[in-house]
């Protein structure tokens, strides 16, 4: 495992130039940056002051990180009034077994140099090992470089493994100054979960189709000696998220088709292929892609009402795709139902009904205007006008 990586020049000829920070190098390098600092003219600490401040991105994880490859981290930090990246450092914790390389540094894209220096096992957290990245020049000591306000100072570097492992980092990361001072703040992002994993499980052939009334989803797994037991779930963009669906767990490779019945019209899914280890735990999210169910185009219809304007009599036409519940009903124009003309389970077809200009205890309504509504279960409700002379 890479022990140090430099950004903007070779980490042997770096070492031969300055040795690697120790304590008392710490306590010399504060105190040299103490005296730059009283020779400059004060400034007003300009990083945020209350965290969390600092932006982390950990890119897509929702495959999993393969083994040996190397996953793109970056965090970001965008300066309020101007300040000097004299004594700034970026810290982050890793377990052991996930190696750090590739860093560089830039403001606003212009690139800058910065330091990686790892520490023991357990120094901060137990278990882990802290991850930290220094602004310092090896020739002529603390940076003497201003942020201009505005200005974002932006870190990249990768993490991989040999070693299979799931990993979520937490707030323990911090980016700050090095002799104390307030700095600026944790991490503003959710945790995310860093699942190093070596399989050679493909997700292939992936189809989801509209079936009118249920969506049908198709896939393929490959079959290079595995024999993996994998689960259907349904939610979001976000598959840690998402929850599992009855019944739809399998095990091997092959292919598969599902449909899912359950999903409502108009309502946007994510579907995942979930991986489980031995202990029923998620090792890793395939994504299989995301869909949404038509809403069938003539669920029912309440047709204008004939004759209108009426007296006495009207007649009110409505159709149905299926066996529905309904209820249609006579309101007036504050939306109170004066007489109700059916409910309850109706036949598909066409249907008719006539309103006398009556309410519910038979009195006859005066000449105005009213309303007809037909509700659907399941449905929005469908309204039209009515126009009652005497």
């Amino acid at each position: 495992m890479t022990r140090t990586a430099l950004s903007t020049c070779d980490s042997r000829a770096a070492a031969r130039r300055r040795p690697a920070l120790t304590v008392v190098g710490l306590w010399l390098a504060g105190l040299l940056g103490a005296v730059f600092l009283l020779a400059e003219p004060a400034r007003a600490a300009a990083w945020p002051q209350e965290a969390p401040a600092c932006a982390r991105d950990f890119g897509d994880l929702s495959g999993g990180i393969v083994l040996g490859e190397a996953h793109p981290v970056t965090w970001q930090l965008t300066a309020e009034t101007g300040r000097s990246l004299s004594r700034f450092f970026v810290s982050e914790q890793y377990p052991s077994w996930v190696a750090v390389a590739g860093v560089e540094a830039d403001v606003d894209g212009a690139a800058v140099s910065v330091y990686h220096e790892m520490g023991a096992a357990g120094e901060v957290a137990p278990g882990l090992t802290p991850h930290r990245f220094v602004f310092w020049e090896p020739d002529t000591g603390w940076l003497d470089l201003h942020l201009a306000p505005g200005q974002t100072l932006t870190v990249r570097y990768t993490v991989a493994s040999d070693e299979a492992g799931t990993f979520a980092p937490d707030y323990d990361g911090w980016c700050g100054l090095l002799d104390g001072e307030t700095g600026a703040g944790g991490w503003d992002d959710a945790v995310p979960l860093l699942s190093f994993h070596s399989t050679p499980v493909v997700l292939d052939e992936v189809a989801i189709r509209d079936g009118g009334g249920f969506l049908e989803l198709a896939w393929t797994l490959n079959d290079d000696g595995e024999d993996p037991v994998f689960r259907l779930q349904r939610g979001g963009p976000d598959p840690w998220l998402s929850q599992p669906l009855p019944g739809a767990q399998w095990q091997g490779p092959g292919a598969y088709v599902w449909k899912d019945a359950t999903a409502e019209p108009g309502r946007l899914y994510h579907y995942w292929l979930a991986l489980l280890d031995a202990g029923g735990g998620v090792q890793l999210f395939l994504p299989l892609g995301a869909a949404e169910l038509a809403a069938p185009e003539h669920v029912y219809r309440l047709q204008p009402a004939y004759p209108n304007p009426f007296n006495p009599t009207t007649m009110l036409r409505f159709s149905l795709d299926a066996e529905r519940r309904i209820e249609l009903a006579v309101h007036d124009a504050r939306g109170r139902r004066l007489r109700r003309l059916a409910a309850g389970a109706w036949a598909a077809g066409e249907h008719a009904l006539v309103w006398d200009g009556r309410d519910e205890g038979g009195r006859a309504l005066p000449s105005g205007v009213y309303f007809a509504r037909l509700a659907v279960e399941r449905q929005p409700a469908q309204v039209i006008r009515l126009t009652l002379v005497r």
